[in-house]
């Protein structure tokens, strides 16, 4: 049968490493695919990662606007954080809702943290194997899930990475299998529809790259600071080798897609060495706002003694309550002050302002008042050296209000602070300056993290907003896929 479109999407594709193993020869078809595409690179917003990366391409607008800049969210009415919720919170549709809305033929398949509504028309399965699922497995027609868990099974990594039991040379053999068993049922899947219908659209979606980033990117360079030559002999470079099988599950889904599809590719944000203070964001944010003998907040100590007295095996069990009392501890203490940290991805600290008339209990004033404060928390963050080595701890600081003019709400934070992965090789291990004086990070967890790049293919006609050598912004992806979908729909008789 075949379909229109096939839109892939692979989650945590590094665009330096895919050019890297097409030139050594190993992944022929991404090779086929480039050579027959219109290719443009693409920037994620300033400050922000990879769920923010991928809503804003399924909605077609920015975080200011369709509502989610991270699963954790602030709340100026309790100075708690509550969860994202995907079927209530979006402010915006996705392309496949819109599809779906006009009658044409959809199955979207694990989009990285998309909006979750029911499909008329379609199929749409969410958090069956994906990246640090935020809500169990679900899909529509609710019928789905008879289908997919009869005939293709449950998720093998459940979890992901920090939720299995990685302690010997056997488990991490364990880990790269089941990642293996999960690209396979995702391609049985996608092949399997195509045979037994003509579709609109079908967007399968891989997030093991995301997964095998973030924890084995040691494995993949010497220049890496945790490089493990004896476990790089033992399991080889887990990456590497879920490219290579990407790379298959790209060939065989595109056959059985039919010859007459357009194609087309979103993969990113890319994984680089991970370079990250913001465990140490809420000290921080304390000690520009109240001085350098500002002793420790509550938050921090609660964060500290998790990560020096909990074992890493007992973590994921206790880490929703540990992570309810430090909200506990902050909020407490957020209420008088000017400013103060909020969680975020690792690529960037976020700061939010205690503003009257949107904080509840607000202490600074909007306007000259908020933008000299604005000016003064800018200065104390550039003034952030790497102890170790004298180098700059933050490469850029954005406002909001610069980067996102409109926004549906104030649910941004005030400040970005991307971290410096330029002039810093290794991770900090203590920052200073004389606003804060030192500060220990603690270690993260993770050794890899998202860039800002991504990639977008399509050997569909060009799109006159995709203009050779400039580089464009994760929601204009949207168009050119619905307009495709829309423009094979006319043409092409069902």
């Amino acid at each position: 049968m075949g379909c229109k479109t096939l839109l892939f999407g692979f989650d945590g594709l590094d665009h330096q490493r895919l050019d890297q193993l097409i030139a050594e020869g190993v992944l022929p078809n991404f090779e086929r695919l480039r050579s027959q595409s219109q290719c443009v690179r693409m920037h994620n917003y300033p400050g922000l990662g990879a769920g923010a990366f991928w809503t804003s391409a399924a909605t077609g607008d920015t975080p200011a606007r369709h509502g989610r800049y991270f699963y954790l969210q602030f709340d100026p009415k309790t100075y708690d954080y509550k969860t994202f919720e995907q079927e209530l919170a979006f402010h915006k549709p996705a392309f496949w809702e819109t599809l779906d809305a006009e009658g044409k033929r959809v199955a979207v398949i694990d989009w990285h943290r998309g909006p979750f509504n029911e499909m008329k028309n379609g199929i749409l399965i969410d958090n069956w194997l994906a990246h640090d699922a935020a809500s169990p497995p679900r899909m529509s027609p609710p019928s789905t899930a008879d289908m997919v868990f009869g005939k293709y099974g449950h998720d093998p990594i459940a979890g992901g990475y920090a939720n299995q039991k990685i302690a010997t040379v056997e488990d991490h053999l364990n880990f790269a299998e089941g990642v293996r068993k999960r690209i396979g049922a995702k391609v049985r899947l996608s092949v399997d529809l195509l045979n037994e219908r003509e579709w609109d659209l079908i967007a399968p979606c891989f997030s093991e790259l995301h997964d095998l980033g973030h924890y084995y990117l040691q494995l993949t360079s010497e220049d890496h600071e945790l490089f493990d030559p004896a476990l790089r002999e033992s399991i080889g470079d887990p990456v590497r080798a879920c490219y290579i099988e990407t790379d298959k599950a790209l060939g065989e889904i595109r056959q059985a897609a039919g010859d007459d599809a357009v194609i087309m590719m979103l993969g990113g944000p890319g994984i680089e060495p991970m370079i990250s203070a913001n465990s140490a964001m809420p000290e921080i944010a304390l000690k520009l706002d109240i001085g350098a003998g500002a002793p420790p907040s509550g938050e921090a100590n609660a964060r500290r003694a998790y990560q020096s007295y909990i074992p890493n095996a007992v973590r994921h069990r206790i880490a929703p309550l540990a992570r309810r009392i430090r909200r506990l501890l902050a909020k407490n203490e957020y209420k008088s002050r000017r400013f103060f940290s909020v969680p975020h991805n690792d690529n960037a600290g976020c700061i939010r302002i205690n503003l009257k008339g949107r904080e509840k209990y607000g202490v600074v004033k909007p306007g000259a008042e908020a933008d000299a404060l604005l000016e003064e928390i800018k200065e104390g963050l550039l003034s952030l050296k790497n102890a170790d080595t004298g180098a700059p701890a933050v490469a850029e600081v954005y406002f909001s209000r610069d980067v996102h003019a409109e926004q549906e709400g104030d649910l941004l934070p005030d400040i970005f602070v991307e971290w410096d992965r330029t002039h810093n090789r290794r991770n900090f291990r203590r920052l200073t300056s004389d606003r804060t004086g030192e500060i220990r990070v603690p270690a993260p967890v993770r050794n890899g993290d998202h860039t800002r790049h991504s990639v977008f293919w399509s050997t569909g006609p060009a799109h006159p907003i995709f203009t050779d050598g400039e580089t464009h912004l994760p929601h204009e992806a949207t168009a050119l896929i619905t307009e495709s979908v829309t423009q094979a729909h006319r043409t092409k008789p069902a």
